[in-house]
C-alpha cells in the first residue's frame, strides 16, 4: 500500500514523553506544561498511543519556551536512553551487535510514528543511518528541525549506551539551514554538521557495526520481535510487511523475484518498488532483512547445520551465507550459535 497523502501523519506517544520529561528535568511544571501544550497528562502513561503531528508540535513548542533551550532536540535526543523506546528499545537492547541493534531501529522505526523511516545502509568502509521525512499532511518533522536534531542525535546517544563506545562520525548532514550558533550540534556529534544537505543523516566507519552490544541477550529478540511486530500490525499498515510476509510464504530454498511478489499483491513491479521507496526501503533490502532475521532463529535451532540453512534461505552454498551474516551481524554463523548456546537460546547445540 501506498502512503497516502490525504492521511493525517501519526506519533506514538513515545515521541512525546523523550521531549517532556527531558522538559521536567530542566526545571519545566509537568502539569503546567501539559495545560499550555493542550496534551492530556495522563496519555504520558499511553506510550503507545497515536496522537496527531499538530499536538506534537505544540508539546514541542511549549517545551521549548518553559525550558528557553533553543537547542531542546539535540539534547532530547542525547539524553535518550533504549529503555524509553519502549519494544523498540528492548529489540536494540537484545542484540548481539551495534549493527544488528540499528538495523532493528531501522526496521521497527514505524513504532514511534508512520511519518518517518529510517534507512540503514553501508559500503565496506562506511555505514550510514539516514532519517527519512515523508511528505504527509501534519508531518511537521518536514518543517521543525527540533525533532529531525533529536533523531540524530539520540542514534548517536544510543549507540553509545548500547556499546560503551562512541561513535566517531564521519558526516553529519541536515537538511535544514544552519542555526544562528552551531556550537551544540559540533559538541555532541563532534564535527560540524553540513547543512543545507540532501537528507537528514550520520555516518560512521562500518567497523563499528560489530561492537557487541553490552549484557546483549539475542534469546529474547524473538519475543521482543513477535510484540513488535503485533503493535505494528495494530497500528500501521506498511507495504514492507506485506512483502515481507509474502516472501516468508515461499522463500524455502528459491527466492521469490519482485514480478512473483508484485503478482501476488496484485501491484505491477514499478507500482511495488515506488511504494517500497516512499517507505525508505527497496525489495532487495526487506528480503535480505528477512533472510537475516530467519537466519538468526534458524541458528538457535541446533537441528539445523549451516549447510541447511543456507539452502533453506536460498543461497548457493554454506559460503554465501557466511559472507551474508557477517555482513549483516559482524560475526560468523558459528560464531553466532557458539553465543547462542552459550546464553541457552540453543540447548543441546551440535556442531554444523
Amino acid at each position: 500500500m501506498r502512503v497516502d497523502k490525504q492521511r493525517e501523519a501519526q506519533f506514538s506517544v513515545h515521541f512525546i514523553r523523550s521531549v517532556v520529561y527531558y522538559a521536567v528535568g530542566r526545571g519545566a511544571d509537568l502539569a503546567e506544561l501539559c495545560r499550555m501544550a493542550e496534551f492530556p497528562q495522563e496519555r504520558l502513561s499511553m506510550p503507545d498511543d497515536l496522537v496527531s503531528g499538530a499536538a506534537v508540535e505544540k508539546v514541542w513548542e511549549v517545551a521549548i519556551e518553559l525550558t528557553g533551550d533553543p537547542d531542546l532536540g539535540l539534547h532530547t535526543g542525547e539524553s535518550l536512553q533504549p529503555a524509553a523506546l519502549g519494544l523498540l528499545g528492548f529489540a536494540m537492547l537484545s542484540s548481539a551487535t551495534l549493527g544488528a541493534a540499528l538495523d532493528k531501529m531501522a526496521r521497527y522505526w514505524n513504532l514511534m510514528s508512520d511519518a518517518t523511516s529510517l534507512r540503514s545502509s553501508r559500503t565496506n568502509e562506511t555505514a550510514v543511518l539516514q532519517l527519512v521525512v515523508l511528505d504527509l499532511p501534519g508531518n511537521f518533522l518536514m518543517w521543525n528541525r527540533q525533532p529531525v536534531d533529536s533523531s540524530l542525535s539520540a542514534a548517536v546517544g544510543l549507540a553509545r549506551a548500547l556499546t560503551g563506545r562512541p561513535l566517531a562520525l564521519s558526516d553529519v548532514a541536515s537538511t535544514f539551514p544552519p542555526p544562528p550558533a552551531a556550537s551544540e550540534y559540533e559538541r555532541i556529534f563532534r564535527r560540524r554538521p553540513r547543512f543545507h544537505a540532501e537528507a537528514n543523516q550520520i555516518a560512521f566507519p562500518a567497523e563499528a557495526l560489530g561492537w557487541p552490544v553490552i549484557h546483549s541477550n539475542p534469546a529474547m529478540l524473538d519475543a521482543s520481535e513477535e510484540q513488535i511486530r503485533l503493535r505494528l500490525a495494530a497500528n500501521f499498515s506498511s507495504v514492507c510487511d506485506r512483502v515481507r510476509a509474502e516472501l516468508a510464504k515461499t522463500l524455502r530454498g528459491e527466492i521469490p523475484d519482485l514480478k512473483t511478489v508484485a503478482k501476488s499483491l496484485g501491484m505491477s513491479e514499478r507500482a511495488l518498488q515506488r511504494d517500497l521507496q516512499m517507505e525508505g526501503a527497496s525489495f532487495s533490502q526487506v528480503r535480505d532483512e528477512l533472510r537475516r532475521d530467519l537466519a538468526l532463529g534458524y541458528l538457535r535451532d541446533s537441528r539445523h547445520s549451516i549447510t541447511d540453512i543456507a539452502f533453506l534461505l536460498g543461497f548457493s552454498e554454506a559460503s554465501v551465507l557466511h559472507r551474508y551474516f557477517r555482513r549483516w551481524t559482524g560475526i560468523t554463523p558459528q560464531e553466532y550459535r557458539r553465543t547462542s548456546a552459550g546464553s541457552g537460546a540453543a540447548a543441546n547445540h551440535t556442531p554444523a
